[in-house]
């Protein structure tokens, strides 16, 4: 793994792997960045490897938007493939990512092999405005209110299932390294109008969802059994004793599904 942040054009990004290996982008959620990757980016062989910092995350440049929409993060993202030469590639997307990673998917059709959601949020796209915009203001006016980095660690607790080992509690404080307030205001919105149910059931490549049966960020229920609804040729996996975060939470169960849904 890149020791550091590399950077081409609008965004930074980890990565790791050679470059005429087979392409393998990681998105991370609303609260994260892409060290929540680190150990995916450490211990997956075979690929090459780039985890991207959405917009206005950890040293990528914020969208020009106040009210940005999955799109426009996706538009950002596919610059970044090219720049990088990278035509085709499986997307493996934590939360918030995988309305970006379902709109390219269904945009770009082309360029996806596989796409694998992990503990993934559905978007509010389908709620009445008022609801919406009740859901960025009250979320971006706590993390205002008790600063972004405040806000995230008070919340740790919910993301996993479980009291977090010191090793857990490391990963989960790394993987919210370099979140800013500006980049994490934009992402609410962009969550708050995605409608990721929709977007899914047009996309055509073979998709993968994997989600902690005792997450409360994103109940299943409302979000991953949704989107498994919404495309039924999807392959789901649960996974007790686990919250929001699999990669984190269960990093090694996380890695042997996504190698073995690659390999099919």
């Amino acid at each position: 793994m890149s020791d550091s942040n590399a950077a081409l054009g609008a965004s930074a990004f980890l990565s790791a792997g050679s470059a005429h290996s087979p392409g393998l982008v990681l998105l991370h959620g609303v609260g994260g960045t892409a060290y929540g990757w680190a150990q995916q980016l450490e211990t997956l062989q075979g690929y090459r490897l780039v985890a991207w910092n959405a917009c206005g995350y950890a040293g990528s440049a914020p969208l020009a938007s106040t009210s940005p929409r999955s799109r426009d993060y996706g538009e950002v993202l596919e610059a970044l493939l090219d720049a990088l030469d990278i035509e085709r590639m499986a997307l493996v997307a934590s939360s918030w990512g995988a309305t970006i990673a379902i709109d390219l998917a269904a945009r770009s059709p082309e360029r996806i092999t596989h796409l694998v959601l992990s503990g993934p949020t559905a978007g509010y796209g389908s709620l009445p405005p008022q609801e919406r915009e009740a859901l960025i203001a009250s979320r971006a006016d706590r993390a205002a209110r008790s600063g972004i980095d405040k806000m995230l660690e008070a919340d740790t607790s919910r993301l996993v299932a479980t009291q977090p080992s010191p090793e857990l509690s490391a990963r989960l404080a790394r993987s919210r390294q370099g979140v800013t307030l500006g980049g994490f205001r934009q992402a609410l919105s962009a969550l708050a109008h995605a409608d990721a149910v929709a977007a899914l059931k047009t996309v055509k490549c073979p998709t993968l969802i994997i989600y902690g049966q005792e997450d409360v960020i994103a109940p299943p229920a409302s979000h991953a059994l949704r989107l498994a609804e919404a495309l039924p040729q999807a392959e789901v996996r649960a996974i007790s004793g686990c919250g929001h975060l699999p990669h984190l939470e269960h990093p090694k169960l996380f890695e042997r599904l996504l190698i073995d849904f690659l390999a099919a």
